[in-house]
């Protein structure tokens, strides 16, 4: 860009006459005497004058100056103002796309001169300082040439320049103040105004952009419900030209906000306009310069309905001084009052996002219709959208199942992973692995997340035994249980006893009963070391049973429900009082399985419509069992053989994990044994359980 491009209205040697007429009429009405007296003529005041007459005799002299400027405005004459300039061409712009008339045209041209060219804004405080209202019309009719009632009316708070903000009053309409308080510019239209601009459309690029198309359909994404409400609901507020009709999406960062926000235009075939985050230099706009953005914005489209604007990233703008504690930086550059009116008037319906609503003001949450968050997607949703990305990438299917079962990997993280691979040219899918698990470790080890699992190799399936339910040994009819439960039941179990005694196993066979996914989540999975996570994974995990329409098992629940009676800390009262409030609103099955059955709160057990205890086997259900291992494993049993193992297994307490260990140990070692070897190492592992339960050591005691 050259310095020739620039207007000439703000250069420092500016000869424009039509401006310098503008300086000698507000000079001419001012308090001359007093100007002259404390400070005299400034430099500044009178560049582009022909200074020659005055002297140090006559250059305090009231009457002499006054007749000077006369004489300067004279010789001013009535040039026009230069519709050629890069200024003028840009506030024609402007003009076309806001539909101003030419009074606000002439008024928006004076603003944006009297708050850059500085002779002019000087002229401006020295014969403007104490103007109320009808002062400042006044003027402006003088030094437009046009009638006080149309000036009056350009300026009033309804009209455009002030419902856009490209001009805005001081702090009180009603008070006095000089001319640069009045006719406030947004500094985004004094920088970008004066300079060459390529689009017709001033705004366009300078101040929001039209979005590319949405990457995602309406399958990929979870909330179908929501989703489909809030098409109608856009569809309906543009049809009506209804005014205030706001969206705020907000959720982590990476799980489709913005992409759900381009989708909804998309549907309802309008442009997608989103508000910048940037300017031209790729500097970082403040949220006051945001705010102004999305007015400007707003203002165009006040004309048209074939948009929705898309305000991305307005933590700064919606939070509240009140909440610095969350980090947020709360700019008052505008009021509260300003933003409430900013919800409730525009003509256009927006969608906002934001990654979080902690720290926003009550106040400006319930002016937005409709608020809805978005989390992670499930591992379904994940693997779908996981898929389209990685259509043309020559990578694993396991490492993408990796990838898709990691709750802290979003959708935006398979789009970043492909973006790099692509830049690097990888040609494999070793490459793409290696690339993939560098990238994502290196994310979520920066959010404190665990990172991917590891790679591991293909393996054969091994030998299993068969369930059967008539070899759990508990005190509850679970075969009727199973049968009678359908996949719209609502009901709480808690399940315990020992370990390997089948908890996992019927809840298991529960869920293929019903045809739902059994979805099982251990304490790793909740606890965690910062305040407040845990009850926050709680609530994830319950929100994604419920998605998932998945049967959810809790294993280990004492480590996160323990009795309260005995709780040391505040926070695990409230990790407790979280998962009970959790556990009442969650209208499925839900499996909580536990070993320790004392260590539970008493409040917590009453809440459960089934206590199932799940013993060690009775002899004859081990004799069965025995016999399905030796058979599976290719060893004849015969009937002395069943009677010799159930006096064998009279006084053993043994239970279905003793048995799975040992086939996985026979299996691994390609061993055969008889019924005999098969007692002996089931005696071992028997008495290796008793004794390590038997220990009071510490926490050993307690992990069963």
């Amino acid at each position: 860009m050259t310095h020739a491009s620039h207007s000439a209205y703000i250069r420092y040697n500016n000869q424009s006459a039509f401006v310098r007429r503008w300086i000698a009429m507000i000079l001419l009405q001012s308090d001359l005497e007093s100007t002259l007296l404390f400070s005299g003529l400034e430099p500044m005041l009178t560049r582009g004058f022909d200074t020659s007459p005055i002297n140090r005799d006559n250059c305090e002299d009231p009457k002499f100056i006054r007749a000077w400027l006369a004489s300067e405005l004279e010789r001013c004459g009535n040039e026009a103002f230069d519709e050629s300039d890069v200024f003028a061409i840009n506030t024609r712009r402007i003009q076309k796309s806001m539909g101003l008339n030419k009074v606000e045209l002439a008024v928006l041209r004076f603003a944006c001169l009297v708050n850059c060219y500085k002779p002019l804004e000087a002229a401006a405080e020295l014969g403007g300082i104490c103007l109320a209202e009808a002062d400042l019309c006044d003027l402006l009719s003088s030094l437009l040439d046009l009638p006080f009632s149309l000036i009056f009316k350009a300026l009033r708070p309804t009209g455009l320049l002030r419902q856009s903000g490209l001009v805005s009053a001081g702090d009180n309409w009603s008070e006095t103040q000089h001319v640069t308080r009045w006719l406030r510019t947004p500094d985004m239209v004094a920088r970008e105004v004066f300079r060459p601009q390529n689009e017709d459309n001033l705004l366009l690029n300078v101040f929001y952009t039209t979005a590319p198309k949405s990457t995602l359909t309406q399958h990929d994404f979870p909330q179908r419900t929501e989703l489909g409400l809030l098409k109608r609901y856009l569809r309906a507020s543009l049809k009506e030209g209804a005014t205030g009709a706001n969206i705020l999406l907000w959720g982590p960062p990476g799980t489709g906000k913005t992409e759900m926000a381009r989708h909804l235009a998309q549907s309802l075939r309008k442009k997608a306009l989103e508000i910048n985050t940037v300017d031209l230099n790729k500097q970082a706009l403040k949220a006051t310069d945001r705010l102004d953005c999305y007015r400007f914005c707003q203002a165009i489209l006040a004309r048209s309905s074939n948009a929705l604007v898309v305000f991305d990233e307005v933590e700064e703008i919606l939070s509240d001084g009140s909440f610095s504690e969350f980090g947020f930086k709360s700019e008052k550059g505008f009021t509260k009052g300003l933003l409430n009116t900013v919800l409730e008037t525009n003509s256009t319906p927006a969608i906002w996002i934001t990654n979080t609503v902690r720290g926003v003001d009550p106040a400006y949450l319930r002016r937005f219709d409709m608020v809805v968050q978005l989390n992670t997607p499930v591992e379904r949703f994940k693997k779908k959208i996981a898929w389209r990305v990685f259509k043309d990438l020559p990578i694993n299917e396991s490492v993408v199942e990796r990838m898709v079962r990691h709750k802290n990997v979003t959708p935006a993280h398979f789009e970043k992973v492909n973006r790099i691979c692509r830049r690097i040219g990888v040609s494999t899918p070793e490459e793409a692995g290696l690339v993939a698990s560098k990238i994502l470790n290196g994310d979520l080890k920066a959010v404190h997340a665990r990172p991917l699992e590891a790679a591991r190799p293909e393996k054969k399936r091994g030998i299993e035994l068969p369930y059967r339910p008539n070899l759990i040994n508990c005190d509850t009819d679970i075969q009727a249980l199973t049968r009678n439960l359908d996949a719209d039941a609502s009901v709480r179990i808690c399940s315990f006893g020992p370990p390997g005694t089948g908890k996992t196993a019927w809840a298991r066979h529960l869920a293929e009963s019903i045809g739902k996914p059994l979805l099982v989540k251990h304490a790793a999975d909740v606890l965690d070391k910062f305040l407040g996570e845990t009850e926050k994974n709680t609530a994830e995990i319950f929100r994604e049973a419920e998605k998932t329409n998945s049967v959810l098992m809790l294993d280990e629940v004492d480590s996160f429900l323990p009795d309260r009676a005995n709780a040391s800390r505040h926070w695990e009262i409230t990790q407790a009082n979280q998962f009970l409030t959790a556990m009442e609103s969650f209208e499925g099955i839900l499996i909580c399985a536990t070993n320790l059955k004392d260590n539970l709160d008493p409040a917590t057990m009453r809440r459960f419509d089934f206590k199932i205890n799940f013993d060690y086997l009775e002899t004859e259900q081990a004799a069965l069992i025995a016999i399905d291992l030796l058979e599976a494993l290719g060893v004849k049993v015969t009937k002395s053989q069943e009677s010799a193992l159930c006096e064998a297994f009279r006084n053993l307490e043994l239970a279905h994990g003793d048995f799975a260990a040992l086939l996985r140990r026979y299996t691994a070692m390609k061993v055969k044994p008889d019924w005999r070897q098969l007692v002996e190492d089931l005696n071992v592992e028997a008495n290796f359980r008793n004794a390590h339960q038997s220990r009071a050591i510490g926490f050993l005691a307690e992990l069963g």
